[in-house]
C-alpha cells in the first residue's frame, strides 16, 4: 500500500520535530554458572564491634589492589561458565521469570564487559565477543541462546536454554539497555515494557522498566540513540495522517517518557519497515525505514535516513531508491557488512521463490549495491525462513543468520568470502513456532 501522500525521491517529506553439511545440534545445554561474584559485607566482632580501623586500613589497600589486578586478570581469563560448580543454579518458574544469580541475590558490583561501541545493536549475551542468536520458541514457551563460536565449522557453539518464557505478546527486541556490556531482551506491548536483563549465563526474571501507552498499532525499534552507551526505544505510531517517531531512552533500570523525535508528514506505518544503526560514525544510532513511496506501482522501495541529533532526529534524507523491487517481498536489516565502522543495510529479497540478501554499503549516508558480495539462497518455502543480523564470529563484520523453521536448520552466511557457508546445525527440537529475535518488531 503506497504512502498517503506520494512525494517524489529528490524532494523530502515536510518534517516537524520539537526537538557448511548439516550437523545435529545437541541436546540444549544446560546453564553455565554465572560468573558473578556477591561483595563480601563489613565484618562484625563477636562482641558486636566492627573491624578495628587498622585491618579496614588494610582491606581498603587489599581491595585497591585487587581491584586493578583482579580487572585486568579478569579481562584476559574471564571464562563464562566459570565461577561455581553449584549445581542447583537454573530456571525458576513463571511467565516472567528466568534464571538467578547462584547466590540467590542481585549483585550491586556485577557488570559485563563494558558497553559495545559497534554501530549496531549488541547481540553477545554471554560477554565472549562474538554475538549469539536469539531465539524464541513460542512452541515451548522458552527462550533459547545459540552461542556464537568462532573455532567451530559452523561458527556455532552450543544451544542453550536462558528463559522458561517467551513473553507472550508482546514484541520482543534485542539491546543493551543497561549498558553493561551484555544483549539483553525488551518485551514491549502497549502499556508495559519488561526487560529482561543477561546474567552473562541467562536472562533476569523480566522487571518492568516503562508503561507506554501506546496506540493498538505500532512498531518498536532497539538503537542507543543518544549515544550514552544504553540501548534505547523509539516508537513508530501512526498520528491522524503522519507518522510520529517517538523515543523512550534508557537510564540503565528504567526508559524515560516516549518523547517525539520527528514527524514524517503524510506517510502511512503501514508502509514501513524500520531498523537503527549508527550511519554517520558519531556514536548515535540513526533510524533508517524501508518505505514505498509512489503509487504507480509496487515495484518501488526507497530507504530514508533520519540521523540522530541526540535529543531529535533531523530532517530524513533519501539513501537509496529502487524501482524495480517489490515493496512486499523486501526486508531491511542493519550490521557493519564491510567492517568500516559504519552502518550498513542487507535487504532479503524474496524473487522466484527463493531468497536473495543484497547488500547496501553506506558511502556517506547513499546507500549503493555491491553486487560482487550478493548471495542467492534456494528454499523449500520462503515464508519458513527467517534471518537476523549478527557477528557471530568475532571478526568484525556482521554477517546473517537464517533458520528454516520447516527443517530446522541454521545457517552463519559469511561476506567475506562473498559466498554462504555451508556448515550448518540442525536444531534437534521442533522449530516451526521459532523466532529469531533482532531490533525491530
Amino acid at each position: 500500500m503506497p504512502y498517503a501522500s506520494p512525494v517524489p525521491y529528490a524532494s523530502p517529506v515536510p518534517y516537524a520535530s520539537p526537538v557448511p553439511h548439516a550437523s545435529p545440534l545437541p541436546p540444549v545445554s544446560p546453564l553455565p554458572q554465572p560468573s558473578h561474584h556477591t561483595p563480601t559485607s563489613t565484618r562484625v566482632d563477636a562482641d558486636g564491634s566492627r573491624s578495628r580501623p587498622w585491618l579496614a586500613a588494610v582491606a581498603v589497600l587489599l581491595a585497591l589492589i585487587l581491584g586493578v589486578g583482579g580487572g585486568a586478570l579478569w579481562h584476559f581469563t574471564r571464562d563464562d561458565g566459570g565461577g561455581t560448580d553449584d549445581p542447583t543454579a537454573g530456571i525458576s518458574d513463571g511467565a516472567t521469570e528466568s534464571v538467578a544469580p547462584a547466590d540467590g541475590g542481585s549483585d550491586p558490583e556485577a557488570s559485563g564487559p563494558g558497553p559495545d561501541e559497534r554501530p549496531v545493536t549488541a547481540a553477545d549475551a554471554d560477554g565472549d565477543g562474538l554475538d549469539d542468536v536469539f531465539i524464541v520458541d513460542n512452541l515451548a514457551d522458552r527462550t533459547l541462546l545459540l552461542t556464537g563460536d568462532a573455532s567451530a565449522a559452523s561458527g556455532f557453539g552450543s544451544l542453550q536454554e536462558w528463559s522458561q518464557s517467551s513473553y507472550g505478546s508482546a514484541k520482543v527486541v534485542r539491546g543493551d539497555f543497561d549498558g553493561d556490556g551484555w544483549a539483553d531482551l525488551a518485551a514491549v506491548e502497549r502499556d508495559r515494557v519488561e526487560v529482561a536483563r543477561s546474567l552473562g549465563n541467562g536472562f533476569g526474571e523480566a522487571e518492568r522498566w516503562a508503561s507506554p501507552g501506546l496506540p493498538e498499532t505500532f512498531k518498536v525499534t532497539a538503537g542507543d540513540f543518544d549515544g550514552d552507551g544504553r540501548d534505547d526505544l523509539a516508537y513508530a505510531v501512526q498520528a491522524g495522517n503522519d507518522v510520529r517517531l517517538d523515543v523512550a531512552l534508557s537510564d540503565g533500570s528504567g526508559f524515560g517518557p516516549a518523547r517525539e523525535w520527528a514527524t514524517a508528514v503524510g506517510w502511512l506505518l503501514a508502509n514501513m519497515k524500520p531498523a537503527a544503526g549508527d550511519f554517520d560514525g558519531d556514536g548515535r544510532a540513526d533510524y533508517i525505514e524501508q518505505g514505498q513511496p509512489s503509487q504507480r506501482s509496487d515495484l518501488d522501495v526507497d530507504f530514508r535516513l533520519f540521523r540522530s541529533e541526540g535529543d531529535g532526529f533531523a530532517p530524513h534524507t533519501g539513501a537509496f531508491l529502487r524501482s524495480d523491487w517489490a515493496w512486499e517481498d523486501t526486508h531491511p536489516m542493519v550490521g557493519d557488512f564491510d567492517g568500516d565502522g559504519d552502518a550498513d543495510v542487507v535487504v532479503r529479497r524474496e524473487v522466484g521463490g527463493d531468497i536473495q540478501l543484497v547488500i547496501l554499503v553506506n558511502e556517506g549516508g547513499d546507500l549503493v549495491v555491491d553486487a560482487a558480495r550478493g548471495i542467492g539462497l534456494e528454499v523449500a518455502d520462503v515464508d519458513s525462513v527467517g534471518a537476523v543480523a549478527a557477528d557471530v564470529n568475532g571478526d568484525g563484520v556482521t554477517d546473517i543468520v537464517t533458520l528454516d523453521r520447516s527443517t530446522g536448520e541454521v545457517k552463519l552466511l559469511v561476506y567475506g568470502a562473498g559466498q554462504a557457508g555451508t556448515a550448518a546445525f540442525t536444531l534437534a527440537d521442533d522449530s516451526s513456532e521459532m523466532l529469531l529475535i533482532g531490533v525491530t518488531r
